[in-house]
């Protein structure tokens, strides 16, 4: 790994470069610096548009999730979290899990849509209520989506999940 510094540029602005260097056996430093200016650049644009996500998404209360088909390891954003009142120390998040706290009148109901979604490899949009650890009944919007791989096989499940419970009140 190199060091990165910030330059004035004679045209007034700033130039990001990185600096690698090594010893040689004589003692001798040699170096070179190349120019990571745009790579600083994308990463504070990435940061803010990372920033700027996570507040619509906390604005209008809406999460993200993922599912590998193959490992079946699920991945919950923060909202999503906040959305089921789960803590990520105590809950590991599962379809299974997920499961366990829809509201029991919705249970069967989201587990066809959830199983044709996964046999039939079709996308998903439905209402449902969940229960919160608290004992808090919340109504959710739930779509999803099948993505394939390079064969043209489902290999995950991308979808989001919004607290509609305010706005049906």
């Amino acid at each position: 790994d190199g060091v990165r510094l910030r330059f004035s540029h004679k045209n007034g602005g700033f130039v990001w470069l990185e600096w690698v260097y090594r010893q040689t056996k004589a003692g001798s430093l040699i170096g070179s610096a190349k120019d990571v200016s745009q790579n600083v650049e994308d990463a504070r644009e990435l940061k803010r548009n990372v920033e700027l996500l996570n507040q619509a998404s906390s604005m209008a209360k809406v999460g993200y999730w993922s599912i590998d088909l193959t490992t079946r390891e699920m991945h919950w954003s923060n909202m999503i979290w906040q959305i089921y009142g789960q803590d990520p120390e105590d809950f590991h998040p599962t379809i299974e899990g997920c499961y366990e706290c829809c509201h029991p009148e919705d249970l069967e109901r989201v587990k066809r849509m959830v199983n044709r979604a996964l046999n039939e490899s079709t996308a998903w949009h439905f209402t449902f209520r969940i229960k919160r650890p608290n004992g808090e009944i919340r109504t959710v919007v739930s779509a999803a989506q099948i993505d394939r791989d390079e064969c043209d096989n489902a290999s995950s499940l991308f979808g989001i999940l919004q607290d509609i419970t305010e706005a049906n009140e």
